[in-house]
């Protein structure tokens, strides 16, 4: 055998042949699926925060720059701007509706106001407060049965603080009562409705009595308390004389701060707190608009046209738009369909509402207007 024959064949300088290429399994497939949903997910939840985000910006260079063209071109919701009109100044137009209480955060974007929010409210109040440039007058446009008693007081201190040139009207339609009017009395001018329903100058606090019920189920409760008092509101046992005292002097303290705040507001009516305690609405009675007009608690009889009218008479602005202030915000407009719904609320129906007004703890203390208010005679 040859050296030849014994030795591998020779290729020269041929290259290697190249790897094969990776197999495209299932798994990675499926990754790359992941990953484009993923990013597409994403995208969609941004865009909406870029597109609001660069809105906002667009209305503070036009704030800055124009308050008329703030209040034509830049508005969140067609339903902001009331009435169009070529004055620099606006009338601010702020609703006052529902049972007013701390329903929602109030400071976060992400919230939707309710009805009645005292958080909404007050910052609406604050925003003319804080450029007072802008705005000639405030009209409240209430339709309340009042509410909780340290929120309708939030609201009276923040309408308290806004500057006197500029005037308060309050419009009160079909409701202005208890909490509505602590907060109404301090206004500069107050248009009700004839037919409307104000004053029920009071303090009512709601408590339930279900012992007996509980002990014909066979049911006894155990509490366990650091206080005798700790419990004084609890509703499966009957309220002691001493723990009845209490509550009621509780009741009486905001009373006396009820009319000492509606003397303040209206000194030619009613001169001292005990003038208010002693009148016909002293008694918690709610008035018809024409028999609240005779005791001096509101200044006119009409509707949301004479309190434009009136206010721009008191702020000498003829030609003023009309702006409401205090709607949803673009945040909360856009997420509001997202919002879970309350769960495990006690809601009521008030008279002269149009649907239930969300929650109403036991044991809290109101400037409220009751659900069974009998119809009010003139005094």
């Amino acid at each position: 055998m040859s050296f030849s024959e014994t030795q591998p064949p020779c290729y020269g300088n041929a290259p290697f042949p190249p790897p094969p290429p990776p197999r495209q399994g299932f798994s990675s497939k499926f990754g790359g699926c992941l990953v484009g949903c993923a990013c597409g997910c994403l995208f969609s939840l941004l865009f909406p925060f870029l597109l609001v985000v660069l809105s906002a910006f667009s209305c503070t260079r036009l704030l800055n720059d124009s308050p008329q063209t703030l209040l034509s071109d830049c508005t969140s919701a067609p339903q902001e701007i009331l009435r169009e009109g070529a004055g620099k100044r606006a009338i601010a137009v702020i609703p006052v509706q529902g049972v007013i209480g701390f329903h929602s955060g109030g400071n976060s974007f992400l919230d939707s106001p309710r009805p009645g929010d005292a958080n909404r409210i007050v910052q609406a109040l604050q925003q003319v407060a804080d450029s007072p440039e802008r705005y000639g007058a405030v009209i409240l446009d209430m339709n309340t049965p009042g509410g909780e008693v340290v929120a309708s007081d939030a609201v009276r201190r923040q309408l308290d603080r806004l500057p006197q040139e500029i005037p308060v009207v309050t419009c009160i339609r079909s409701l202005g009562a208890s909490g509505g009017y602590y907060i109404a009395s301090g206004s500069d001018w107050i248009v009700a409705n004839p037919m409307s329903l104000t004053g029920s100058v009071g303090v009512i606090i709601r408590s339930m009595e279900y012992g007996s019920l509980l002990e014909k189920l066979g049911v006894r409760p155990v509490v366990y308390r650091s206080g005798e008092f700790k419990d004084i509101l609890g509703g499966y046992r009957q309220a002691t004389p001493q723990e009845q005292a209490y509550m009621q002097a509780m009741v009486d303290t905001d009373f006396r701060h009820f009319c000492a705040v509606v003397s303040q507001g209206r000194p030619k009516a009613f001169p001292t707190p005990e003038s208010v305690a002693e009148s016909p609405a002293g008694d918690g009675r709610p008035l018809l608009g024409e028999a609240a007009l005779e005791l001096g608690m509101v200044d006119q009889l009409g509707d949301f046209e004479d309190a434009v009218a009136k206010a721009r008479e008191l702020g000498d602005c003829p030609d003023a738009p009309l702006v409401r202030l205090g709607t949803r915000s673009p945040f909360s407009a856009l997420f509001s369909s997202l919002a879970a719904p309350a769960q495990g609320s006690l809601s009521v129906s008030l008279p002269g509402m149009p649907a239930p007004q969300g929650p109403l703890p036991l044991g809290t203390r109101f400037y409220l207007l009751p659900q069974d208010a009998a119809a009010p005679s003139a005094p």
